[in-house]
């Protein structure tokens, strides 16, 4: 079973109930399982996180990864175009994409901010878009 949970990883961190597998797994799983959970969740960051369901499951990944991990993911993530602005707008979505930011490389953090206050009347109209302008 492991390994079927492995191998759709990505699709099942999108599920209402999948997701629940994923975050299990990467709580308690053993260390390969994560890696690869957390390289397929980077493999389809934009899917993910544009997904409620999906931004659950990367918020358990860096809960629950290492700081190597963390930071590859976080650029995944940071790689999608207008993703983390999504995500800052959405109510699950919000903290994973403040943690996104807490991940990144400085300079990959000035791009996303820059990218933010750019786009700072959207995030301001958006209730937990104030939420993430607030952390900026």
């Amino acid at each position: 079973i492991l390994e079927i949970l492995v191998a759709e990883a990505a699709a099942l961190a999108r599920h209402p109930f999948g997701n629940y597998c994923v975050q299990r797994l990467l709580e308690c799983g053993p260390e390969e399982a994560k890696r690869s959970v957390i390289a397929a969740l980077a493999a389809n960051a934009g899917a993910c996180g544009r997904s409620a369901y999906g931004c659950a499951a990367l918020a358990a990944a860096f809960e629950y990864s290492a700081a190597p991990e963390r930071a590859a993911l976080a650029a995944a993530v940071a790689s999608e175009p207008s993703l983390l602005l999504d995500m800052a707008l959405s109510r699950v979505g919000n903290t994973t994409a403040v943690r996104v930011l807490e991940e990144l490389s400085p300079l990959q953090a000035q791009q996303v901010r820059q990218e933010f206050l750019a786009a700072s009347q959207v995030l301001l109209k958006s209730r937990f878009g104030r939420l993430v302008a607030e952390r900026l």
